[in-house]
């Protein structure tokens, strides 16, 4: 609990102002359920709470998952560093998802491998989502090879937030080198990506659509079809009159025909 308290130390600068905070590491107490009952309480009103590092807490998969419920109600944390916490599911990509607010995350020492590290790279992007908030992330000293390489590159093929990958002090050699070189640069998209691209930005422009309230100018006034203006009356009626009276002349021209006939 000392440990909790400094949590949201702000040391002042020479001027006076407080500084980002700037957790101190929390490292080889066990971090039950009990206490992160406790943070989860403490952390939302540490304002100017910027990052949170757990080194060999014991964490568990069930843990981080009660901890990943904690991080949004944070609003200011960027970081987040949990290195020495193996878990035997590989939960780790539950951290970097599509709802992310986290911007830097360092997974260090976690015995991370091939399995995981796919995980972890289907997180980063997939043809359906992709993380917009992760700049930075370290998967250093953990157990990641050429095969682990291969699908972190294909995780990176549609993401555009990522800018800082560190795997040093894995088991990756020329091949997978060679997968994460090909994604620096610029590369075609495949026929699937390019389609399901198209896909969402048409799901993306509906939705737009639907969101935007109606036009005035496009809505046609309700009048009745037989209200007709004062000019089109004047236009009319010389022309009934003209003809009411055509057809008044013909009786005449009749009766004129028939005299005719007559004499």
């Amino acid at each position: 609990l000392p440990a909790l308290a400094n949590l949201g130390a702000a040391p002042s600068s020479p001027s006076g102002r407080p500084k980002a905070t700037s957790s101190p590491p929390l490292a080889g107490w066990r971090l039950e359920e009990k206490m992160l009952g406790v943070l989860a309480k403490c952390l939302p009103a540490l304002a100017n709470l910027q990052a949170i590092r757990l080194w060999k807490v014991g964490l568990t998969d069930l843990t981080l998952l009660s901890l990943i419920s904690i991080l949004p109600t944070c609003p200011n944390l960027k970081v987040l560093s949990l290195e020495g916490n193996p878990l035997p599911e590989r939960s780790f990509y539950k951290l970097i998802g599509e709802e992310c607010v986290l911007a830097h995350v360092s997974l260090r020492n976690n015995d991370i491998d091939d399995e995981a590290a796919a995980l972890i790279g289907q997180a980063l992007s997939s043809l359906r989502s992709s993380n917009k908030t992760l700049v930075s992330i370290n998967l250093s000293y953990n157990h990641i090879t050429d095969v682990g390489a291969a699908s972190l590159a294909n995780g990176l093929r549609l993401n555009r937030s990522l800018l800082s990958l560190s795997l040093s002090h894995n088991r990756i050699g020329d091949e997978g080198a060679m997968k994460l070189a090909e994604i620096l640069a610029p590369f075609p998209l495949t026929h699937t990506e390019v389609v399901e691209r198209r896909r969402l930005l048409l799901e993306k422009e509906c939705q737009e659509r639907c969101r935007m309230p109606p036009r005035h100018s496009d809505a046609k006034p309700d009048r009745p079809s037989s209200h007709l203006s004062s000019t089109m009356l004047e236009k009319l009626q010389p022309a009934k009159a003209g003809k009411v009276t055509a057809k008044k002349k013909d009786p005449a021209k009749k009766e004129e025909k028939g005299a005719g006939e007559g004499g």
